[in-house]
């Protein structure tokens, strides 16, 4: 693979992590935590496995970049939802600056 192609497999991943992470706060509350966590799991898991078969160029390095992101995009607003909810009001506001 080129040197400019690692630019473009890292832009796919930054990229999917951007369009998942807005799009996936609210579905968190109204289709449950637990089976996004879980789906994200798998695929984080299944696409880690597919790199070892995987042919080492744009067509497939670019796809499978981003479904990993897509992922672990997952993980950063299920931890603030799970951190968010069972803080007291107090403490939510004295760590967010109000």
């Amino acid at each position: 693979m080129p040197e400019d192609g690692i630019g473009l497999v890292e832009g796919a991943f930054w990229l999917a992590s951007m369009a998942v992470q807005p799009w996936l706060g609210r579905r968190l509350d109204s289709m449950g935590r637990r089976r996004f966590f879980i789906f994200g799991a798998f695929l984080m898991t299944v696409v880690s496995f597919a790199y070892l078969v995987a042919p080492v160029n744009l067509v497939t390095m670019v796809p499978l970049r981003a479904l990993q992101e897509f992922g672990a995009g997952i993980a950063p607003p299920l931890a603030g939802a799970d951190v968010e909810i069972p803080a007291p009001q107090s403490i939510l506001q004295a760590s967010q600056g109000a």
